[in-house]
């Protein structure tokens, strides 16, 4: 899981420096060095988006730094929910699938083949296609379309010196036909298609109880042109709004992924309100808590933390940013490790949460393959042998190798019963 990769890692860029010289200066000469997809360019990449773009290589775009120690361009400089940044699409429901699974920064590098960035421009990213039930691999060159005249990307803004976030944003929409084709959607098929798991949807009735509903692909299609339209089907399994946060609770510490979302009329779409929320809208699910509990873990307060996936435009009730609550209760802030920061992100009390979302998604995921080796681009040369060195230590020294294999967590299409009274995280 570690040595191996770092092993092929240091043989690749061997071979580039032994013979990239040679064989690089006659690409570059006769201008085939440079990997260009002329399937998915031009018009046809953007689809019903008639917006004037230029296409640039990645190494052009107006990048800045996040980290002053950290300013070449990369693969991934690590992954976090903050990488992400939508742009001119309606695609938040890809922005924040992908942000919920960024927690699992292993389970992003597992959609890529590569490793580390390449100037020649060709990455291969593996999706789970459900219309025919199989793996297939997108290949998507570098060149991203930026406003006219301009270095800066119109679709998916990256945070920093680092590629994951628009390049996988670009296999989607070659996968589903166009970035217009990205308008719309819903985040569990994101999910599925990055990690071929169980996914599916709870919806809240007008009596308070929640009812599961599966994932269902109406078209069947083959092939990359076809659009993935996706629904929804009733499962028969429902369950009251007490014992959902129980359920919530289960998944979240199993490592599943978690959204939510308030489905309006499409005239209510994407409009925000006085309590800083956004009808319409998909937010991730970060951490779901049991808090300020006794010595035998009963009582206590309820709490979800939820993320917008523009990184900005928060709730703004109990327990949100700079509210008195995290004062009244400071033993709540500390178990929380609370930080009042502009980033998206925010804390509600269930019963809140519950008055104000009526959809939430889950990915049942497998965590027993989450062990991926990170080349640490940012650290140069000893990048992949501190990253084995680190991981192997990890998976010997610290049990996380059993822990992982043995204890980790795999898919199931059965829905989960709610947590037992020692879980509070």
């Amino acid at each position: 899981m570690y040595l191996l990769p770092c092993i092929g890692i240091y043989v690749m860029r061997g071979a580039r420096c032994a013979l990239g010289p040679i064989f690089c200066c006659l690409c570059r000469a006769c201008g085939c060095y440079y990997y260009e997809d002329k399937e998915f360019t031009g018009q046809r990449a953007l689809g019903e988006k008639r917006i004037d773009v230029d296409w640039v290589r990645a190494d052009e775009l107006d990048i800045v730094a996040k980290d002053d120690e950290v300013k070449h361009i990369a693969l991934f400089h690590g992954i976090e929910p903050e990488d992400l940044c939508q742009g001119a699409l309606g695609d938040c429901w890809l922005v924040a699938g992908l942000a919920c699974l960024a927690e699992y920064p292993g389970a992003i590098r597992k959609v890529f083949r590569e490793c580390e960035y390449n100037d020649v421009g060709k990455y291969h990213v593996r999706l789970w296609d459900g219309r025919v039930g199989k793996w297939v691999t997108v290949t998507v060159d570098d060149r991203i379309p930026v406003k006219a005249g301009t270095k800066e990307t119109v679709f998916m803004h990256p945070n920093g010196c680092e590629l994951w976030a628009i390049l996988l944003e670009k296999a989607f929409a070659k996968f589903v036909g166009s970035y217009g084709a990205l308008d719309g959607g819903l985040a569990v098929w994101a999910w599925h298609a990055m990690t071929g798991d169980n996914v599916y949807d709870f919806k809240k009735r007008p009596n308070g109880s929640w009812i599961r509903r599966d994932l269902v692909f109406l078209n069947k299609k083959k092939g990359l042109e076809a659009r993935c339209d996706v629904g929804y089907l009733p499962n028969d399994d429902e369950i009251d709004e007490e014992d959902f946060f129980g359920v919530l609770l289960k998944y979240s510490s199993k490592g599943a992924v978690l959204g939510a979302a308030r489905m309006v009329s499409g005239a209510e779409r994407e409009e925000k309100n006085s309590e800083g929320l956004v009808a319409g809208h998909q937010y991730s699910i970060l951490d779901v808590r049991r808090v300020g509990t006794s010595m035998v873990r009963t009582g206590g307060r309820k709490m979800i933390k939820l993320r917008n996936p523009w990184g900005t435009f928060e709730w703004k009730g109990a327990w949100s940013d700079g509210s008195r609550e995290w004062d009244d209760h400071p033993k709540i802030k500390k178990e929380l490790e609370y930080e009042d920061s502009d980033d998206g992100s925010f804390w509600m009390e269930y019963k809140d949460f519950a008055d104000r979302f009526n959809s939430v998604d889950v990915c049942d995921r497998t965590t027993t393959t989450d062990l991926v080796l990170d080349v640490r681009e940012a650290d140069g040369c000893l990048g992949p042998t501190k990253a084995c060195v680190g991981g192997c230590g990890f998976f010997w020294c610290m049990c996380g190798g059993c822990s992982t294999i043995f204890c980790g967590n795999k898919t199931s299409s059965e829905t989960e019963t709610k947590a037992g009274c020692c879980t509070t995280k």
